[in-house]
């Protein structure tokens, strides 16, 4: 039986999980359809005028901001149990080999030290953090009571929603460049599996040969 024990987290990073789970679920669809059925309804009595227009971009805006850190905070997370699993079955692969006198395959590391990369791993390492989150919610809270005082008009609400969405964009920017790291050296683990998986097997047919004509011999 295989166990995958779950990382210790806080009161946070649960709360962060909440509201993934919600948003991620069939509740959140429901609620942005509402929104959306809302934003057309009153659209008549706004007269379709430019703050009408604004409004879905404003909810969009600063929904979009907040679900950018977190989803990027989840799927740091998830990335960091699936690397640690990986991690834990090369160990156990280079023990094997290490029990059996065996030499173990070369492993493929891929080095990538230009400056765009590490500045692409540094802001989604930071992006990623659940203080990152905590500091988006309070962003979005910050730029509600401003809007709220300069009573909802057309520069508030880009004020709302053009920075955010920009960011937005940003992190879905980071969160690509991430999963494409992430699956490239991934690719790259699992084909050294699979080369030391085949080794053994070759091996361990060997050995078997090597019984079987030895129990043809003492016949």
């Amino acid at each position: 039986m295989i166990e995958i024990q779950p990382l210790k987290i806080g009161s946070g990073v649960r709360a962060i999980d909440y509201y993934a789970d919600l948003v991620g679920s069939g509740v959140g669809a429901f609620i942005s359809t509402c929104v959306f059925v809302a934003w057309l309804a009153v659209g008549n009595v706004m007269q379709w005028d430019s703050n009408w227009w604004l409004i879905i971009g404003t909810y969009t805006g600063l929904v979009g901001y907040i679900d950018g850190f977190v989803l990027r905070n989840v799927y740091f997370r998830q990335d960091t149990i699936v690397n640690d699993q990986f991690q834990k079955l090369v160990d156990e692969d280079f023990e094997l080999f290490q029990y059996l006198n065996l030499e173990a395959p070369q492993e493929h590391v891929i080095k990538d030290k230009s400056l765009i990369y590490r500045m692409s791993q540094f802001m989604g390492v930071i992006c990623s953090m659940p203080q990152s989150v905590l500091l988006a919610v309070l962003v979005t809270v910050g730029l509600l009571c401003l809007a709220s005082g300069m009573q909802w008009n057309e520069t508030a609400q880009l004020l709302c929603n053009t920075p955010t969405m920009i960011i937005e964009g940003f992190l879905f920017n980071v969160l690509i460049q991430a999963h494409n790291v992430a699956n490239t050296k991934r690719r790259v683990v699992m084909h050294d599996i699979l080369l030391r998986r085949l080794k053994l097997l070759q091996y361990a047919r060997s050995i078997g040969a090597d019984s079987e004509k030895f129990g043809i011999k003492c016949m």
